[in-house]
């Protein structure tokens, strides 16, 4: 049994002797986008009481959507000293095809027949990016009411979660009905539409709309958006043929009442000749 302990001392001592973690990392930026850049900088400490030599630190990346930017996913230290910290750093380029997400990547340090992997995460994010396009309308005449729809479109690269839109009230047109409605999600790389009622007052104006939602982390969003309206006025609209002109009615009354006054001429020319006779 005494010879067993004596073994497994032997056996223990150069792990013991031997130390060497991850005491911190940090990445610059923090935070990052698809498509950018960032540096991942690992602070590896000996705590044992003996130098090491030749420590391979390796990143593991097969199954995420990063890669390393002029450099191997390995890097061999030299060595370090005991009680001593040395820095590593890796350049990491997130694939723009990565989603904004939490990433763990596996760091493993090899040296002197021992290996451990240490787990460290990359935050990946993206803003949430919200548009609004004028999806279609009816003919828009000033002091007549009319509908229009806008199309709210995630452009964005992660979801959008409880969308309220509220259009606002201006001097160019007044809002007939509900001014605010909940849209709700939108997908990324989807869009939602909804309807709304106006009565324009004035000519080719921009309706303002308020926009709250939140992303997939839950942060809040507040932003207000204008969107352009083509009004034509009503004569624009008739001399464009956009309408139906109200000169037609003015024809055909007038043509009605030459007949009318042709027919009452002839008819008394008719009763006078008649009597003459």
């Amino acid at each position: 049994m005494i010879l067993k302990l004596f073994f497994l001392f032997l056996f223990l001592l150069p792990i013991v002797q031997a130390q060497v973690a991850i005491e911190s990392f940090t990445t610059t930026p923090h935070s990052v986008a698809p498509g950018e850049e960032t540096v991942l900088t690992l602070e590896i400490e000996n705590v044992g009481n003996k130098r090491i030599n030749n420590i391979l630190v390796a990143l593991d990346l097969t199954a995420l959507p990063l890669a390393t930017v002029d450099s191997s996913t390995e890097k061999i230290m030299e060595k370090i000293r005991s009680d001593d910290r040395q820095i590593v750093s890796f350049r990491i380029r997130v694939l723009p095809t990565a989603k904004p997400q939490v990433y763990k990547i596996p760091v493993t340090l090899t040296y002197e027949g021992v290996s451990k992997t240490s787990l460290l995460s990359l935050e990946v994010s993206a803003l949430a990016k919200l548009e609004i396009v004028l999806d279609n309308s009816n003919l828009l005449t000033v002091g007549d009411k009319g509908k229009i729809n806008l199309r709210f479109v995630n452009n964005g690269l992660i979801p959008i979660t409880f969308l309220t839109a509220t259009m606002q009230e201006s001097e160019g047109y007044e809002i007939i009905g509900s001014k605010s409605v909940y849209v709700g999600d939108v997908d990324v790389a989807d869009f939602e539409t909804e309807e709304f009622m106006l009565l324009p007052k004035i000519k080719d104006t921009l309706v303002q709309v308020d926009l709250l939602y939140h992303d997939a982390n839950n942060q809040e969003y507040s932003t207000t958006k204008f969107v352009p309206l083509k009004v034509y006025t009503k004569d624009e609209a008739q001399r464009l043929g956009l309408v139906a002109s109200n000169s037609g009615g003015w024809v055909v009354a007038s043509v009605i009442i030459i007949a009318l006054l042709i027919f009452y001429i002839f008819r008394k020319i008719r009763k006078k000749r008649k009597n003459d006779s």
